[in-house]
Formats: C-alpha cells, sequence, structure tokens
C-alpha cells in the first residue's frame, strides 16, 4: 500500500527483451523470475563544461558567423542513475546537451556492456535539450557537431555510468507529483488548454500544455545519500548569447543542491510546443520558468507516497515514423522553378535555402520512414517511456493519461533527436516545426498523421510491460 511520508523524514537518511513497433525486430530472454529481489538504486555525476571555442547550438546562424562558447555561464554535467533488481540493472543518464544522435548512444551503450555487463538495450540516454550547449547531431546552420568536445563527453557518460554502477545501494522508492504553475507555456498559440483539462473528449486539433511534474526520490540505507530525479516538460531555450550552460535546469539544479542536500537528475518530457516561463518574458529571463518548477519540485516530495518495486521490467525497439516523400518533391520542384522565391520564411534564407535543395532533390523515395528508438521500463507500477522526438503536448499527455501504468513518465530526447513530432494542423499552417525543423536535420517531412502513430505503438509498448 502507499504511504505518505513526512517530508523531513524523506530527506534525513541483464536482461531485457526487444520489440519493434512497426518494423520487425528480435526479441530477448524474459525478465528475472524473482518475485522479490533487493531493489537497488546508484548515482553518479560526471563535469562536462563546455570549453571556450566549441560552437553551439540550437539558433540559426549562418555559416560565417557560428555562435562559439566565449565563456560559462554554469557547468553542465552527465548525470546517470543505475536501478536494479535481481539480475535486471538500467542505466538512466540526464546530459545537459541540445541533443545526442543514435551513434553517440550507439558507442556508450556499447562500452558499457563491454565494462559493466548492463544490456546495451537497458541504457539510455536523454539530452536536458538545452540551447546553450552544442549538439551532438546533425543540424543544417543550428550548430556544427564538435567532434573533440563530443568524444570527451562520450567519455564522460559512460564514467557517469560507471559510478553509478558502483554506487549501487538498497533503496526505497517514492514517487511525488505536483503541477508547476507558470513554469511552460505552449509556445504556437495564446488559446492552448492544459493537462488538467484534458479527457476523453481531448483531440490534437486543440493545442495543450503538460503542468505536471513528477518527482522519484530514492531513499538509501547505510549512509548513503538519497537521489531524487524529476520529469518536466519545457524547452530551456532562454539564453541566444555565447555563454554555456544548462539554462533553467541549472538554476533548479542549485535551488535543490541549497535547500535539499542532493542534486537532481532530470528527465526532459515532451517539450515540441513548449518553452519556459509563464509566456510573457522568457528569452534571457530564465527566472520564472526555474522558481516555478522549483516550487512544484519542493511540493512534489511533500507529497510522495512509497511505490513498491520488486522487479525491473526493460524492453525496447523501434517505431517507424512516415515520411511524407510527396510534400519533399513538390518543395523540391518550387525551389527548382523559382529560387528567388525561396528566401524567407519555411525556406530560411538564400543560403539554407540553397543547401536545403541541393541535398533534397537527389534523395529516395525509399526507405519509406524513419525506423526510430523507442524503449520503456516498468518500475512496479511506474511506466517510463523514452523516444527520441520533440513531441507536441497533446500525445504526451494522451500516452501518460491513456497508459496501463497507474504513474507514467513520457521521456522525450533520448537515445536520438530525430525532430518535431507536431499535430496534422502544423502541416496545414507550415509551422516551423512541421516543415523547417526537418530541413535542419536534412530528412524528409514526416506525415501529418506521425504523432498518432508514434502515440499507438507507445501505448502498446507500455502495455506490453503490463
Amino acid at each position: 500500500m502507499n504511504r505518505p511520508i513526512d517530508r523531513r523524514s524523506f530527506l534525513g537518511a541483464t536482461l531485457g527483451s526487444s520489440v519493434a513497433w512497426g518494423i520487425a525486430a528480435s526479441t530477448a530472454p524474459l525478465f528475472a523470475s524473482s518475485t522479490s529481489p533487493e531493489f537497488k538504486a546508484g548515482q553518479g555525476i560526471v563535469d562536462t563544461t563546455v570549453p571556450n571555442g566549441v560552437e553551439l547550438g540550437g539558433f540559426h546562424r549562418p555559416p560565417d558567423n557560428p555562435r562559439v562558447a566565449t565563456g560559462v555561464r554554469q557547468s553542465t554535467a552527465s548525470r546517470a542513475i543505475a536501478l536494479r533488481c535481481g539480475e535486471v540493472e538500467v542505466a538512466l543518464v540526464s546530459l545537459d546537451a541540445l541533443a545526442v544522435s543514435s551513434d553517440f548512444t550507439r558507442k556508450v551503450q556499447a562500452r558499457v556492456q563491454r565494462q559493466l555487463g548492463i544490456p546495451a538495450n537497458n541504457v539510455h540516454i536523454t539530452a536536458t535539450h538545452t540551447h546553450s550547449t552544442p549538439s551532438f547531431i546533425h543540424l543544417r546552420q543550428w550548430g556544427k557537431i564538435p567532434e573533440a568536445y563530443m568524444a570527451k563527453t562520450i567519455d564522460a557518460v559512460v564514467r557517469s555510468i560507471e559510478l553509478a554502477h558502483a554506487d549501487l545501494a538498497p533503496a526505497e522508492l517514492y514517487l511525488g507529483k505536483a503541477q508547476a504553475k507558470g513554469a511552460n507555456f505552449n509556445r504556437t498559440t495564446p488559446n492552448y488548454r492544459t493537462d488538467l483539462e484534458f479527457d476523453q473528449n481531448a483531440t490534437d486539433d486543440e493545442r495543450w500544455v503538460d503542468t505536471l511534474l513528477q518527482t522519484l526520490r530514492f531513499q538509501r540505507t547505510g549512509g548513503k545519500p538519497d537521489i531524487v530525479w524529476y520529469h518536466f516538460s519545457s524547452h530551456p531555450v532562454c539564453y541566444t548569447d555565447t555563454l554555456s550552460g544548462p539554462d533553467w535546469v541549472g538554476m533548479v539544479v542549485n535551488m535543490v543542491k541549497d535547500s535539499e542536500g542532493v542534486e537532481p537528475g532530470f528527465w526532459q518530457g515532451h517539450a515540441g510546443d513548449v518553452n519556459p516561463g509563464d509566456g510573457k518574458r522568457w528569452i534571457g529571463a530564465p527566472d520564472q520558468s526555474a522558481n516555478a518548477v522549483y516550487a512544484a519540485f519542493k511540493d512534489s516530495l511533500s507529497s510522495a507516497v512509497s511505490v513498491p518495486v520488486r522487479e525491473i521490467r526493460p524492453v525496447s525497439g523501434e517505431v517507424l515514423l512516415p515520411y511524407d516523400h510527396q510534400r519533399v518533391a513538390q518543395d523540391v520542384e518550387a525551389y527548382r522553378t523559382k529560387p528567388d522565391a525561396c528566401s524567407s520564411g519555411i525556406w530560411v534564407d538564400p543560403t539554407f535555402a540553397a543547401d536545403w535543395y541541393h541535398a533534397a532533390k537527389d534523395w529516395s523515395t525509399e526507405p519509406k520512414g524513419l525506423a526510430a528508438p523507442m524503449s520503456a521500463i516498468s518500475l512496479g507500477p511506474i511506466g517510463m517511456l523514452f523516444q527520441p522526438t520533440e513531441l507536441y503536448s497533446y500525445y504526451g499527455i494522451e500516452i501518460r493519461k491513456t497508459s496501463p501504468f497507474e504513474h507514467t513518465f513520457v521521456v522525450g530526447y533520448s537515445d536520438d533527436e530525430v525532430g518535431y513530432v507536431t499535430d496534422p494542423n502544423a502541416y496545414k499552417q507550415h509551422d516551423y516545426a512541421a516543415i523547417v525543423g526537418p530541413k535542419i536535420l536534412d530528412r524528409p517531412y514526416f506525415l501529418p498523421t506521425t504523432g498518432r502513430q508514434l502515440t499507438k505503438a507507445a501505448k502498446t509498448m507500455l502495455a506490453s510491460l503490463t
């Protein structure tokens, strides 16, 4: 039975399976058979502060004027948590970076499996998506990949997992929830609705924002410090200058360290159409968001309840995100016939448009879509979904609200970055996320209904763990 815990007391103290969702995949052995193994948790934190001279990602800059780091606003880190129950161990990473690629993830997974014996499919990396750090994926005129810094960051991620694995200790899990009022808003329209209004009549014809913040606190024995991670959905995009750092996420880290004595990990959520703050001002002003997130964080700890974890169940596979090759062909023809008319708006600028055209005109109509990684983990009554898109809020809320689990975390920006997954109206309106985003990533557009397909696959994957 769930039991409330006094906040003062609260602060005191490899096996997996692989399933494909839309394409074929192989399966691995089933879960551990023990019904009551000892549950353990460990954490590792390694500094990844961005050196001066490294190009930052997340904002458009022409090739002759890159956005290069000139100083450090706040240090960045790789934060890893290892969770073990019986013979099953998973390692989850929160990395202060704009994005990670599937290749980045595979390199980390291979080393962790070789060095620690944790199956590659049980290792997941989530980017916090801060726009004041480099990107580890290809972005057209939105920040080059810094190869040397990326190699060092891979080392740091592996090291953080090693530290987390070595830190494993018996733990009890507590789950807290609170609404983060004024911490995020839907940036696409002033007429959005919140998760508190979401019901069986909700549709993706409207725009939404998820205000729920959830915390997981692992209270450990043997004098080991507690571990706290939280989940929330909001872009860290407050700063556009050349100082590096984690944005409002880093401010929350400092607040929690000062008040609770722990350094929290952060799982980014469905923030494709969400910016920080209450919508009045966010460029250069992260305080509104950080303060609101911190207040909700404290409230969630106060209301936390015990969650029994008798086994960990991991599953991983791929989801097929279908391409709209016809729309690509139409835009290629539009540029070919009138290049001078393709110089702004969905074309960004003449240089960007020309670069996109010279790549896209030779694209094949195969494959039919992108096979993107997607994984899920169950911790007792908690289901955690890890998916690699910048998902619009409606779909993240729908997955959470209709999940077969009592509690669900929909974690985005994980194990890859494949771009925005929007609602159909974004394509009708030629929104930035639907049309410019794929150009930046050098990929075909997704079909307007891709969000619905991803949602269906996510719910099927979560259901497979119940």
